[in-house]
């Protein structure tokens, strides 16, 4: 009776303390209106054939990044480096997978235009030499297969040390991307997501600048 009486003073409190949170969720509701996005840049991504491995829980390949280029928001090429790892687990029998890889990009940085000191009628202002900086793309993406196609969704970050692409670290942007089965050449499109607002009309505190009233 005394070891009951203990497990009964220990469980006890705990349901009784759940009761209000339930209480709490039951009056949610949303206050954003539903994000924007905007499209960032296109990649042609090419890989080679894969590695596949077969697990407990399912098949895992690996094929290496062998080339592909950037355009729009960020332009470059894509470096020979790194590998895509996809999970096709056992339940989905080879019709759906998860995805990852790192991109590294070697891109432009923009550039200015430098005056021409000796500027005229016939003389235009003339861009500065093109100068180039790494860039890590990286992407967790959920693929579905069918019709000898694989299609996808999954999150974009990205890492770099230049000061030009310094802020993609910090602002968010997801990837949709389209594949012919065994062709190895991946079309993805990124785009940058941004508030949409609140559903009220009220600002975001944290997006006013420092010291603003709301």
């Amino acid at each position: 009776m005394t070891r009951l009486t203990i497990i009964l003073g220990v469980v006890l409190p705990l349901v009784t303390t759940a009761t209000p949170l339930l209480e709490r969720l039951e009056g949610n509701q949303a206050i954003f209106n539903a994000p924007v996005l905007k499209h960032f840049f296109h990649m042609e991504a090419l890989t080679s054939w894969p590695t596949n491995v077969s697990a407990i829980d399912g098949i895992r390949g690996s094929y290496p990044n062998v080339g592909g280029n950037l355009t729009g928001g960020i332009v470059g090429d894509i470096v020979n480096l790194g590998a895509a790892n996809e999970w096709f687990p056992v339940l989905f029998n080879e019709t759906a997978s998860f995805y990852s890889n790192q991109w590294t990009i070697n891109a432009t940085v923009p550039s200015p235009v430098v005056p021409n000191p000796h500027s005229g009628y016939h003389k235009k202002d003339t861009p500065a030499p093109a100068n180039y900086a790494t860039i890590l793309l990286t992407t967790t993406a959920h693929l579905t297969y069918a019709n000898e196609f694989v299609h996808g969704f999954g999150p974009v970050t990205f890492s770099s040390s230049h000061p030009a692409f310094l802020d993609l670290s910090i602002r968010s942007f997801y990837a949709e991307l389209e594949a012919g089965f065994g062709t190895g050449a991946a079309k993805i499109d990124v785009f940058e997501i941004k508030t949409g607002g609140k559903i009220d009309g009220t600002p975001i505190k944290a997006l006013l600048p420092p010291g603003a009233e709301a």
